[in-house]
């Protein structure tokens, strides 16, 4: 996976990933990303897995705002959340994964964060907490986005032919007993005769005799 980056004598590698896409929206998961002790690094890959560019980060030149690393969680113009890395230079490098991509991204956060240090801990911004593997946002919740589309364009078409589709039983309607069960009725204490009002069914406690008793 390290491609064309060799490490230094005095670096280490400290996570990898692959399937990455670089930058915007037409960005594709061709490259792969390496976070070492010194660098974050994209090794660039074409759709034939030919090495085109290997872009170096420094570690250090990323920016910190009150001593706090500028590595979020951020969002393309399309949904898709993304791996923000501000650095001093200005530029705001985005990455995002194929598969996991917002659990991915909440690992590469605390990961980089621990590297540089400054960090709370604390990777949200916003964003639900949600780690399933099939977020909307990744290629496999897309294709569950465009089947669900079909089908709705399926019944429409079908609508239009005069066939409609079959609906699904209605639920059982509540039992007789059900409905006596939440009737609300009032009744006289056995012990005192004191009036008591509840639910049927309802164990009450007389509030003058402190008698307990079903209405």
């Amino acid at each position: 996976m390290a491609g064309k980056y060799r490490l230094m004598p005095n670096e280490s590698m400290i996570l990898q990933e692959s399937s990455v896409a670089h930058g915007g929206v037409m960005a594709i998961y061709t490259d792969d990303l390496m976070l070492t002790s010194l660098n974050l690094v994209c090794v660039n890959k074409g759709m034939f897995g030919n090495t085109k560019n290997v872009f170096v980060y420094p570690l250090s030149q990323i920016k910190r705002f009150n001593g706090k690393p500028q590595v979020m969680m951020g969002k393309l113009s399309n949904g898709t959340a993304t791996l923000d890395v501000y650095m001093t230079s200005g530029d705001c490098e985005s990455f995002n994964f194929q598969t996991g991509n917002k659990r991915n991204i909440k690992k590469w956060i605390d990961a980089i964060i621990s590297v540089i240090g400054g960090g709370d801990g604390q990777t949200g911004n916003g964003y639900d907490d949600d780690d399933d593997d099939y977020d909307s946002d990744t290629l496999v919740g897309a294709f569950r986005e465009v089947g669900d589309q079909f089908k709705d364009v399926g019944n429409e078409f079908l609508d239009a032919l005069g066939f409609k589709p079959r609906k699904k039983a209605p639920k059982a309607a509540a039992s007789v007993a059900g409905a006596v069960a939440s009737e609300k009725i009032s009744k006289k204490c056995m012990s005192c005769s004191a009036p008591l009002i509840g639910y049927r069914g309802q164990t009450v406690k007389c509030k003058y005799c402190d008698t307990e008793q079903t209405l």
